[in-house]
């Protein structure tokens, strides 16, 4: 890094000029100590390719890394101004499967009697096993939301709040209510 942006940098704010070259000096003449920061950061980046499969990425967390091709844009208009019986043949013109996917996703929420049973009986699937999933996700699922929900009424209670414990109450009908309909899926 160039000197002159140091001082741009808030963590080292509270050191002169001087001092920064000299820790960098130091840094840069020690092999032994730059060899030991490479062999802890190769291992964090090792653990980090073997816990997170490329295969498990959802369509969600690819929506800002894809722009869509003009072709594409052109089935996204005709798809958003026809008719809800006539969207999913709109949708199976897309060549993204992502585009596809949110397409079906859309029709499911808005308009579920519109998709043929199969294919809504595919995507209550995986929205079920999203939601219901006993495991540590990167998104929300009804299990954490109980386990929060859990631990803000012990703190409520300890508190005596009875307005938010009667809040977390109801939200957990509703999450209760949720998992009411996806449990059979």
């Amino acid at each position: 890094m160039k000197k002159k942006y140091l001082s741009y940098i808030k963590e080292y704010a509270h050191l002169n000029l001087p001092e920064l070259v000299k820790r960098s000096e130091i840094i840069n003449n020690n092999e032994e100590f730059k060899q030991k920061i490479r062999s802890i950061l190769d291992k964090q980046a090792s653990y980090k390719k073997e816990t997170i499969s490329q295969l498990d990425v959802n369509f969600e967390e690819t929506i800002y890394h894809h722009f869509a091709s003009n072709t594409e844009k052109e089935i996204m208009v005709n798809f958003h101004t026809t008719d809800w019986k006539d969207k999913i043949k709109i949708a199976s013109k897309f060549k993204d499967e992502r585009h596809y996917y949110f397409a079906e996703r859309l029709i499911y929420e808005e308009s579920p009697q519109s998709l043929p049973k199969e294919l809504y009986t595919k995507i209550h699937r995986k929205i079920a096993k999203q939601i219901l999933s006993p495991n540590n996700e990167n998104w929300n699922t009804i299990p954490k939301a109980y386990k929060e929900i859990d631990d803000l009424r012990d703190q409520y209670e300890q508190e005596g709040n009875e307005d938010f414990i009667k809040r977390l109450n109801d939200l957990n009908i509703f999450l209760e209510d949720i998992e009411k309909k996806y449990q059979d899926a």
